[in-house]
């Protein structure tokens, strides 16, 4: 970001200072129109350090200037007001900094993120490792992503986010154990014999065999035509939701 100011010593001097890029960058910027167009010697401070150079004044620039006040003094400087001694600052974005709030998946693919940004210089452009170019997510299934944001400055920051899931879990209060078994398109399962329903997530009721091996145990045959998709089957407390990919 550039900010012009005239520096008025018995002339107006144009000066142009530019910010940082990015956080922790040295590539500020500070130019002084002197009008003199050959070599002049003038010391730089940062309050610490003091350091001469040679430059043509016409304009003089300094360049590769991290975030700080600074003076800039010109010995050789002739005008009505004597002022030889020019002070400025450069500037710096905040650090690019997300925050997210997480939804868990609860009857597949229903998981999502919403990210709030701050710092760096905005708009913002986002890369998800999932391929998403929006700022939130929505319609996620349990796992990590990666979002790399990048703001108007090419600044970047990455942050990995992880949504959990509930999906192919028993009910807390269950005492029944579910296993799904894809390629035998069966459901096995282990605790006392009830009679199960498979329902979709819409929740339209899916025919299903059910086989009792044992008072035990049982086996749940699902179609093997389902479409993808979240399915609960249910009896009672005992719930498990699976999905068909």
């Amino acid at each position: 970001m550039e900010s012009k100011i005239h520096a008025h010593v018995g002339k107006n001097y144009p000066v142009e200072i530019t910010s940082t890029s990015c956080h922790g960058d040295t590539n500020g910027e500070f130019e002084i129109d002197l009008d003199i167009d050959s070599t002049i010697v003038y010391s730089l401070s940062d309050g610490t350090n003091s350091n001469s150079f040679s430059s043509n004044g016409n304009p003089l620039q300094i360049s590769g200037l991290s975030a700080g006040n600074y003076s800039v003094e010109i010995p050789s400087l002739m005008n009505i007001c004597d002022l030889q001694q020019f002070n400025f600052e450069i500037v710096q974005p905040e650090n690019i900094a997300a925050s997210s709030t997480v939804n868990d998946e609860l009857n597949g693919m229903d998981g999502s993120i919403n990210l709030t940004v701050s710092g760096g210089t905005a708009p913002y452009l986002f890369t998800w490792s999932n391929g998403a170019i929006t700022e939130d997510l929505t319609n996620l299934t349990e796992g990590n992503y990666l979002v790399l944001i990048t703001d108007f400055n090419g600044c970047q920051f990455t942050q990995d986010i992880f949504v959990g899931s509930s999906v192919g879990l028993e009910d807390d209060e269950s005492e029944v154990k579910f296993i799904l078994i894809p390629a035998l398109n069966i459901i096995q399962v282990y605790g006392n014999e009830q009679q199960y329903k498979l329902y979709s997530i819409s929740g339209q009721e899916i025919n299903v065999r059910q086989n009792a091996i044992s008072d035990s145990y049982c086996e749940i045959k699902i179609p093997s035509n389902l479409s993808a998709g979240t399915y609960i089957l249910s009896s009672g407390n005992s719930i498990f939701r699976f999905v068909i990919e």
